[in-house]
């Protein structure tokens, strides 16, 4: 069996629910779709297609919540790391207009998946998200895209606070004002992750965790799955592998448009009393305007720090650290204060920042309703009311982003992406809408932010 991902010694897993009772796969089975992987994108595929009245069976790799719907930050957003205003340039108002929509659906999905399964035990708090400018061209900046949003779309895209109304809500005396964003919250990943797949196994669907699909080919009638325990019959397949897709062979052609980064994520322990009543005290999700984006939120009295930076397969002490001090430089009242949580994950990253996904092998982290896409043995998930021509047009990728070549070269794009918070001061991050992804939205997995 090839090696997985060990699951994240994390404050979510030290506070988590138990999962539903699963077991690996140990004989031969056919279903009307089979579903690699089962974070939140398999998962909610699943109860989309039993709901349509098809028969789904979910094959993950490893434990639930060993992959980036386990380690994220937990954060609940509407938004994707391409402005909308960017998008709308590139692609049309129309376009850029129903993204906006998909996006503010899928928090709306999130609430009413809670509601209908009666998930009560996931820690979700409409609670609001904040980005916090770090420079006065940054807040410049963030001001005009709401107002961008405003006129274009007529909706209220957020409230505009000044540095001092920002202070007021975080506790830190160096942001240069931000925007509060009322269509957003956020939640406890992997208790939501349980529950979800709680709802699954329920709803009568098969679950099969430490069941790593490690081959996959057609035949005449369908999809054929090859897992250490048996054998799949499908007539149709989904990948809803994210930023994992390298595990094994099976998902190769995610893989390829993908580029892995890992994130991470530090805690503090509990805050005295007195820190706490001046700390965060709405307890929103908080991001940074910065190229390299880092985010934070109070959870049970502690202190969430998380960014990206890190390369590798494993944990990085070194991201740790520059988080630490990225920290103390936010908060410098917490330096006594120890960090008693580091984890990290892999984020899924598109080479242009849009959403991707599609035949011939198709996932999408707004996994809603399915419709059939061109290759007649693997459906696509689209949000509700989506039409087949939603998003960008996307152009096909030639190269693969997980080759050692290109991995090679994370640390100069990585150097770049550093060096343009001292350059440009102005492209803030906007959330990571990749449909290889189960990031926001509707729950940010790349460690924030997950996103």
């Amino acid at each position: 069996m090839p090696p997985q991902p060990p699951a994240a010694l994390s404050l979510w897993s030290d506070t988590a629910s138990q999962p539903p009772q699963t077991a690996a796969l140990d004989r031969d089975i056919t279903c009307d779709v089979a579903i690699v992987g089962a974070g939140y994108t398999g998962l909610h595929a699943a109860l989309a297609l039993a709901a349509a009245g098809l028969s789904p069976v979910l094959l993950e790799a490893a434990d639930l919540g060993a992959g980036g719907s386990g380690r994220n930050g937990g954060v609940v957003s509407a938004k994707f790391r391409r402005s909308y205003p960017d998008l709308a340039r590139q692609h049309g108002l129309e376009t850029a207009r129903r993204m906006y929509d998909i996006a503010h659906a899928s928090v709306r999905h999130l609430q009413e998946t809670l509601d209908r399964f009666d998930l009560a035990d996931t820690g979700f708090r409409k609670s609001g998200a904040l980005k916090c400018a770090h420079t006065d061209k940054a807040f410049a900046r963030i001001k005009a895209e709401t107002d961008w949003l405003e006129n274009a779309f007529g909706s209220s895209a957020g409230r505009i606070l000044s540095s001092d109304e920002v202070q007021e809500e975080t506790g830190s005396s160096i942001f240069h004002g931000g925007i509060l964003q009322d269509d957003a919250g956020t939640i406890h990943p992997l208790r939501y992750l349980h529950a979800l797949a709680g709802a699954v196994t329920k709803q009568g669907i098969t679950l099969h965790t430490r069941t790593p699909v490690q081959t996959l080919r057609e035949d005449p009638t369908g999809v054929i799955l090859e897992t250490p325990g048996g054998r799949v019959r499908a007539a149709q397949v989904l990948l809803a592998t994210n930023a994992y897709s390298s595990l094994t062979g099976a998902s190769d052609t995610v893989a390829r448009c993908l580029v892995p980064f890992r994130s991470a994520i530090v805690a503090t322990e509990p805050l005295p009393d007195q820190l706490d009543r001046q700390i965060l005290l709405s307890e929103r999700s908080y991001t940074e305007t910065h190229r390299m984006m880092r985010w934070f939120r109070k959870v049970d009295g502690r202190v969430l720090f998380g960014g990206r930076g890190a390369l590798g397969a494993v944990d990085s002490p070194a991201a740790f650290r520059r988080l630490e001090k990225a920290l103390h430089h936010t908060f410098p009242e917490l330096r006594d204060l120890r960090t008693e949580y580091r984890w990290s994950g892999h984020v899924a990253l598109t080479l242009d920042g849009l959403p991707a996904g599609g035949p011939p092998l198709a996932q999408c982290q707004l996994c809603r309703r399915v419709q059939r896409c061109r290759c007649r043995h693997v459906r696509l998930c689209r949000p509700p009311d989506c039409r087949d021509d939603d998003g960008p047009p996307r152009r096909t990728r030639p190269h693969s982003p997980g080759t050692p070549a290109q991995t090679a070269l994370l640390p100069s794009a990585l150097a770049w992406r550093k060096g343009g918070d001292v350059r440009l001061r102005t492209d803030g991050h906007a959330g990571i809408g990749c449909m290889a992804q189960a990031t926001n939205p509707p729950v940010s997995v790349s460690l924030r932010d997950g996103d």
